[in-house]
């Protein structure tokens, strides 16, 4: 019901062994301008970001620069005395208890649509968190807001500044970025879209204004992201102990994995497991 003229669209890719063996657009890219989705088309990819900021997180701390062992508030002093329990580690593999900055900002009955600082005011001012580090999995995305704070601390480079240098130049991601300002023009941009009560779509563009970046923001291609799927097999970027790390299911305080699916656990920035007895890294 999407593979038509009338409808927002999407693009797939099938990869192997470093080459893409079928890709495809369905659908549109620009309801507005016409302009059909295809493999070119560069489109939000949401949370799938998290992997290149733990990917950014990781490099800096082979660079000794961090541990993800260190508290929260050795990079983010403003934090409450409750992040002096919470790791990096645990803000990056869902075991944190640091509360969602979306969700508290539905709990007063506001949608947030703010920029870095009013997230990090946010985050900041929440008085607990929802259960002892390492006690359980739950997904947040203030960790990774946080992250990409430290990214900026520590280098003076904005997340997508440090991803530019470090990542998607490297690896000649060229149609691929962390959208730090919602008002930056994207080449082969594709317009995200939502149902509209009665029928139709409406626009639904992100109004995170570098806010997000961390947790969501980046913007790539099918083609773009079979490049970035083939470095966890080549390690290109980063490294074999990198993605490693990055692979690696992560423990609770019990020592059980943190489960976050039938037969999936998260690690750092991924989930992984097994499907039909194959191993799987995922989001």
């Amino acid at each position: 019901r999407f593979d038509r003229t009338d409808s927002p669209g999407c693009a797939l890719g099938v990869y192997q062994d470093g080459r893409i063996l079928y890709a495809r657009g369905y659908g549109m890219a620009s309801l507005e301008h016409g302009v059909a989705m295809s493999p070119r088309s560069v489109l939000d990819v949401g949370s799938i970001s998290k992997q290149f900021t733990a990917m950014s997180m990781l490099m800096l701390q082979k660079e000794g620069k961090l541990s993800l062992d260190d508290p929260i508030r050795k990079y983010i002093p403003e934090m409450p005395a409750y992040a002096d329990k919470i790791t990096l580690r645990r803000a990056l593999s869902q075991t944190s208890g640091l509360r969602d900055l979306y969700v508290m900002m539905a709990q007063t009955g506001r949608t947030f649509a703010g920029d870095t600082i009013d997230a990090l005011r946010v985050i900041t001012h929440s008085a607990e968190p929802n259960y002892e580090p390492g006690a359980r999995y739950l997904y947040t995305n203030s960790g990774w807001i946080l992250a990409a704070q430290i990214v900026y601390r520590l280098t003076g480079k904005t997340l997508a500044q440090f991803a530019e240098e470090r990542i998607f130049g490297p690896l000649g991601m060229h149609d691929t970025r962390y959208l730090a300002d919602v008002t930056t023009i994207i080449p082969n941009g594709a317009e995200g879209y939502a149902p509209r009560p009665g029928g139709g779509f409406r626009v639904a563009s992100s109004t995170y204004d570098g806010a997000i970046m961390g947790a969501g923001a980046v913007h790539t291609s099918v083609e773009d992201f079979g490049v970035w799927l083939n470095n966890y097999d080549v390690a290109t970027v980063g490294s074999r102990d990198i993605i490693e790390t990055m692979t690696t299911p992560t423990k609770l305080n019990d020592d059980s994995p943190a489960t976050s699916g039938p037969n999936l656990a998260y690690a750092v920035g991924l989930t992984v497991g097994t499907l039909r007895g194959l191993r799987v890294a995922a989001h």
